[in-house]
């Protein structure tokens, strides 16, 4: 009454999988991996009736090329563990469920026919290179005072500031190599101005606005810009977010 992963690409795979457990508290689910596939390999994972049972699961080529993730996010050791879903500590992933239809049940994994039922596999656009695939676009309005368009890709983010009728320089682009920008748009000339920054942390977008006016200060005095005004936004979080 075992479930098992069949792994019929011609790439070595890792995984790691969830599912319920009453030796758990709180939630009662249970996270363990990795387990490591190879070509054309076969693992058993769990050695117990599992018909009807719900899995989640999170599984990758070991070459980072291709991966098979869904939308449920946790923590996952990157060193081989179980424990209880409630624990917390190692990187953010996505998982995607699936239902055993059997005592005896296997999943595969193909390159062509994905399995799992919230996600598909793709090629892994940190390695290959693009935007890899869109995952989300959006327009927010952040405090009355500057409207954000957004599109997330796996591997890019773009962003199109908007505020009155000031120039903001049209589309930037985020990515592994650029987690961040920062700019500066005057109000008027060497007496206002808005300073904008828009970066990624921890696979979560933000944005943060300060209205900032130049004053004199100190003796002798000189002009120095003061902040009088400031707002810290949470765009999103995306787990299938590569950088």
């Amino acid at each position: 009454m075992p479930l098992r992963f069949k792994n019929n690409t011609n790439l070595n795979l890792e995984i790691a999988i969830a599912y319920y457990d009453e030796k758990c508290t709180g939630s009662k689910w249970r996270k363990q991996g990795w387990w490591q596939i190879p070509s054309n390999g076969e693992i058993t994972a769990l050695s117990e009736n599992v018909n009807n049972k719900k899995f989640f699961y999170f599984a990758r080529s070991t070459n980072n090329a291709y991966i098979w993730n869904g939308d449920m996010t946790t923590y996952l050791p990157n060193e081989v563990f179980s424990r209880c879903w409630d624990e917390t500590g190692g990187t953010i992933y996505g998982m995607r469920n699936f239902i055993a239809t059997a005592d005896d049940f296997t999943l595969p994994f193909s390159l062509n026919n994905p399995s799992g039922t919230d996600s598909t596999s793709s090629q892994n656009c940190s390695i290959t290179g693009g935007k890899g695939n869109k995952i989300e676009s959006n327009k927010i309005g952040i405090n009355n005072v500057l409207d954000l368009e957004y599109i997330i890709y796996e591997c890019a983010i773009e962003v199109k500031p908007r505020i009155a009728n000031i120039n903001t320089g049209g589309t930037y682009t985020l990515s592994a190599t650029q987690k961040g920008i920062n700019l500066i748009w005057p109000i008027i000339p060497e007496v206002s101005r808005y300073v904008f920054s828009v970066y990624v942390e921890n696979k979560t977008l933000w944005v943060e606005l300060e209205m900032q006016h130049r004053t004199l200060h100190g003796f002798p005095p000189e002009f120095v810009w003061r902040k009088t005004w400031g707002t810290k936004t949470k765009i999103g979080s995306w787990a299938s977010l590569k950088f």
